[in-house]
């Protein structure tokens, strides 16, 4: 014997819909929490870097800071500066799908966790950026262009995946899903990282514009590597993650009653 559902029986999008596994959030929206994200990310570096400074008795009036305490800082400040990134543009994004669900509790645990998530892995980005940075430096058959291209492919990368992996933490409900988020959040630093240098050249033919630094030097600059990244990164995310992948959804064939 068995039981057919009623053909105008009611089906609940959490089940039987596909649409019940994507993202509330779309890519305008994305784009629109991950610039939040970066501005707030970009006012606490300007209010913060350098970070870690040189101790006074530790400078020299004629030399300067030696080489090896310079390195020191420089590493500490990127790592800081990153984690600060990845975090607050993370935090925003999971923020943000969390109230598109209308969820206050979820809002909570998305700027905590995705955060947190993201700041912790963002620090290796820095860490990695900056052991790259050292070891091209000296490499001076390589164009300026080409150094700072190489560095922040690599360094604003990983923190794409920091973000990516940061937001899956609270928003991904499956592996499926928060892989697709590591993926979109690689492929967006990525992409971030190659076209900054070709971006920050081309805003130099106007304004002198001095790429071959890990952070860039200037507000300017650093509203445009930031404010770069964030935009494409609002954009990837939901446009991945959005398909179907975060939760788990149940098809009607599902929800059809077994035979007995």
């Amino acid at each position: 014997m068995s039981s057919e559902p009623a053909e105008n029986s009611p089906e609940t999008p959490s089940e039987s819909t596909p649409e019940a596994g994507r993202w509330k959030m779309g890519m305008a929206v994305g784009m629109l929490f991950a610039v939040l994200g970066g501005v707030a990310s970009w006012a606490a570096v300007q209010a913060s870097y350098p970070v870690f400074q040189p101790p006074p008795d530790q400078i020299d009036p004629m030399a300067g800071v030696p080489e090896a305490i310079q390195k020191k800082l420089d590493r500490n400040n990127a790592i800081v500066i990153l984690a600060v990134v990845a975090g607050l543009i993370a935090a925003a994004l999971a923020a943000g799908e969390a109230a598109l669900r209308r969820s206050w509790a979820l809002i909570v645990v998305a700027l905590v966790v995705s955060g947190l998530v993201a700041a912790a892995l963002g620090s290796w980005a820095g860490w990695a950026g900056h052991a790259l940075f050292e070891y091209l430096r000296p490499r001076r058959e390589l164009s300026e262009l080409a150094r700072t291209a190489m560095v922040q492919t690599l360094m604003l990368g990983l923190l794409g995946c920091s973000v990516g992996v940061g937001v899956a933490a609270v928003v991904g409900r499956r592996v499926r899903g928060r892989l697709s988020c590591f993926i979109a959040g690689l492929l967006g630093g990525v992409l971030a990282g190659m076209l900054y240098p070709v971006a920050a050249s081309v805003v130099g033919l106007i304004t002198p514009v001095i790429t071959d630094t890990l952070i860039p030097a200037r507000a300017g600059e650093r509203l445009l590597w930031i404010g770069l990244t964030a935009l494409i990164l609002g954009l990837l995310l939901p446009a991945v993650c959005g398909q179907g992948a975060c939760c788990r959804c149940r098809t009607p064939a599902e929800t059809r009653p077994q035979e007995d």
